[in-house]
């Protein structure tokens, strides 16, 4: 059955879901859309009102300086203006910066001063032209021929803020003595659409007769900048596109003044009950799709178990006909392993001690002589590989068990080498044995017997004639550890490898041509694990082999 066919209400109930959930959100984001709109529809025109009033509040203290300077007796001094400027702010209850420069017809500084200050930038005597363009200057010179006040552009002060210049000629009696620039913080001005409240979500931008832009730290006409501060609320560090924007063109006393508004953040955020809705809704479809999909497995392993039930009794019937075939196959093998361990040891035991025999016989022809000593070594070499493979057939049959005790280690050891001495003088090899201490050891009897033989019969058979075989017995915490060390023809270190690998066999041909299987050794690993020990070997070649025998001294818990 095909995936969409089994899956078909699944399809359905997600599509449908999708579907509904798409058009709450589309009909959510219409909404804010349209709420939005009105929103900054409503900040935007009440910023451009505050900005206006703002400007309108400065150019009505300026009028006032202006009749001040036109209409006083005297031309009043920096001293005299900057004490009226000083009641002029105290009156409106304003701590805004000011700075006031009064200028020559000449563009020379006549005298300059802040709110608490005296000429703090050394201006008296410097010409504007030296801080000014040519254009600048001729719209100053513009300036001296009305009485209005003209807005110039905004500066970047040596104060370190950004000011607004606000303009006027110095006219008196009918004489143009030069002109006033009083310059207020711009930060001041906009003081009221920076509440918090708005600048949460707003951005603003301004811009200068469409030439250069500006905000409340500095003027972006790149003139020095004496602020090292920055406008947190720059719309240049929020990601607002142009077309976001709501523009105003304010013009106010000879000049244009651009304001924009925008959303920080686009305005439009998708709600988030909407992903939740999202999330829920994809639950539900695939908790409705792995049900359908264990129904539908229920389904079909019901067949299965029916047509398993089938053949299962089907394949009952074989078993029982199999089962008799291994019973009797159990048998075959159990009379295989008498023969040979008793059919084929006993011939081979009795041609041993036949040999043993002929070899004490005085028998004058060294051929024949030598021909005996060379049969019974292959006799007893048969023998001993015929007892290895009847224990590891046993061990890997799960016949051979393992009963472990508490023996004498010495006595073990000198039982083994008492059996292998008759093998060791007809090669004229010295066994010694470094007798230790009376250790008792944790194992079993006959496998650590066996592994004892095995390793010392290998020592035998590659080691030459007139060698020595070394034991020796070391103790540590654990363990007991016997040393087997031969100078017979040692081993490759490939060959070392191979003997920590089960799966591999040493074989190869001794120093008097006895034949080598290597299942000795298999058996020696694997009676040692049984009995919680093991075997380490080193060995170099034509220098000797030693192999370290690992006993326990504990119980096997």
């Amino acid at each position: 059955m095909s995936f969409l066919k089994q899956n078909v209400w699944t399809l359905v109930i997600f599509i449908i879901g999708i579907i509904a959930i798409f058009l709450i959100d589309r009909n959510q984001i219409d909404n804010d859309l349209q709420k939005n709109k009105l929103k900054i529809e409503q900040v935007h025109q009440r910023s451009v009102s505050q900005f206006t009033t703002a400007i309108n509040e400065f150019a009505a203290m300026i009028s006032g300086m202006k009749v001040f300077m036109n209409e006083s007796e005297e031309l009043p001094s920096a001293e005299i203006l900057q004490h009226f400027v000083q009641k002029q702010l105290e009156a409106l209850q304003s701590t805004d910066s000011i700075a006031v420069s009064f200028i020559d017809s000449t563009h020379t500084f006549i005298y300059s001063f802040t709110r608490h200050e005296l000429d703090p930038n050394d201006l008296a005597g410097v010409n504007v032209s030296s801080l000014r363009s040519e254009e600048k200057i001729a719209e100053l010179n513009d300036l001296m021929k009305t009485d209005s006040l003209l807005l110039f552009a905004p500066l970047n002060l040596v104060e370190g803020w950004v000011g607004v210049p606000l303009n006027f000629r110095v006219h008196r009696e009918g004489k143009t003595l030069g002109y006033l620039a009083p310059i207020l913080k711009f930060k001041t001005l906009m003081r009221g659409m920076y509440s918090q409240e708005i600048s949460k979500d707003f951005v603003f931008r301004f811009r200068w007769e469409d030439e250069f832009e500006f905000d409340r730290e500095q003027v972006y006409n790149n003139t020095k900048v004496y602020n090292k501060k920055k406008d947190p609320e720059y719309y240049g560090n929020f990601n607002v596109d142009d077309s976001d924007f709501i523009t105003s063109d304010v013009k106010m006393y000879g000049r244009t003044i651009s304001i924009s508004t925008a959303y920080k953040n686009g305005g439009v955020q998708r709600n988030p009950m909407i992903y939740l809705l999202l999330l829920g809704h994809l639950v539900l479809t695939g908790l409705f799709y792995v049900l359908n999909k264990l129904r539908l497995r229920s389904k079909e392993l019901n067949r299965e178990l029916e047509t398993a039930n089938q053949l299962l009794g089907r394949r009952g019937n074989l078993l029982l006909e199999q089962n008799k075939e291994l019973v009797s196959v159990n048998k075959t093998k159990d009379k295989l392993f008498s023969i040979i361990g008793h059919d084929l040891k006993q011939p081979l035991h009795s041609i041993s001690g036949l040999l043993h025999l002929l070899e004490n016989e005085n028998i004058e022809d060294s051929t024949l002589q030598n021909l005996v000593i060379q049969l019974k070594r292959t006799t007893n070499t048969t023998t001993e590989l015929l007892s290895n493979l009847l224990r590891w057939a046993a061990s890997q049959t799960g016949d051979l068990k393992y009963q472990p005790g508490w023996y004498n280690l010495n006595f073990i050891l000198e039982t083994v080498i008492g059996a292998i001495k008759p093998a060791a003088d007809l090669k004229s090899i010295t066994i010694k044995y470094s007798k230790g201490e009376n250790v008792q050891v944790y194992a079993d009897l006959n496998m650590l017997s066996t592994v004892f033989r095995n390793l010392l019969s290998n020592a035998l058979k590659y080691t030459s004639s007139e060698g020595t075989i070394h034991l020796s017995l070391e103790l540590n915490a654990n363990y007991a550890i016997v040393h087997i060390q031969d100078n017979g023809v040692g081993m490759k270190p490939e060959e070392v490898a191979r003997f920590y690998d089960l799966e591999s066999q040493i074989s190869k041909l001794g120093t008097s041509g006895e034949v080598g299987t290597g299942i000795g050794l298999l058996l020696c690993q694997q009676f040692m694990e049984i009995n919680q020990g093991k075997i380490e070997v080193t060995s170099k070649e034509n220098e000797g082999t030693r192999f370290s025998v690992y006993v326990p001294l504990k119980g096997v818990k």
